[in-house]
């Protein structure tokens, strides 16, 4: 069980570390809403996890070299997160 609802949000990001504490990812997958639609990007670790347990996920790729690939991947995704009003589960699994 979480601290807190993700009920009110039709659509949830995750975002995080490279590594997943499996402990916690259970409960947060659980508790996104059922029919929510998920965004992810294309690293490993959490976003991988994510990927995993929401294969219907709108995923964030990297698209060309250098960091400002990666730069341009990450504004696309808290854009369209923003822009749908969703939540960003970021950095604490």
């Amino acid at each position: 069980m979480l601290p807190f609802s993700l009920d009110e949000f039709s659509v949830v990001g995750f975002s995080g570390s490279r590594s997943v504490v499996p402990s916690v990812f259970p409960a947060v997958v659980s508790a996104v809403p059922a029919g929510a639609s998920v965004f992810v990007g294309c690293a490993g670790g959490v976003d991988a996890a994510a990927r995993a347990a929401f294969p219907a996920a709108r995923v964030f790729r990297v698209s060309g070299t250098g960091r400002w690939a990666f730069a341009v991947r990450s504004t696309a995704f808290v854009r369209a997160l923003a822009s749908a009003g969703g939540c960003l589960l970021h950095n604490f699994l």
